[in-house]
């Protein structure tokens, strides 16, 4: 985070020096994990989603999850939504 007029605010993009990292056979115990919120932030909002076919991902976020996982991310998308629990 960085702190912007008082107030604090998450980056927007993965930057490349970042996801430079492999994990390695010594990281194998322990993977790297990115935790992502759902609506808003990988997809569009667009409220109750009750069909997979509703998804529309932001330009650009499929290619970087698929980036996070050649490099040994694990992928834990988290969302409040009622249906999904």
């Amino acid at each position: 985070m960085r702190e912007n007029n008082g107030k604090h605010s998450v980056e927007n993009t993965v930057s490349e020096k970042s996801l430079s990292r492999s994990v390695t056979q010594s990281d194998k115990s322990m993977k790297p994990a990115v935790f992502l919120d759902r609506d808003g932030t990988i997809i569009n909002d667009i409220g109750y989603l009750a069909d997979p076919e509703g998804i529309s991902f932001f330009p650009g976020v499929p290619e970087v999850l698929k980036r996070l996982q050649d490099r040994g991310y694990l992928l834990v998308v988290i969302t409040n939504q009622s249906g999904i629990g």
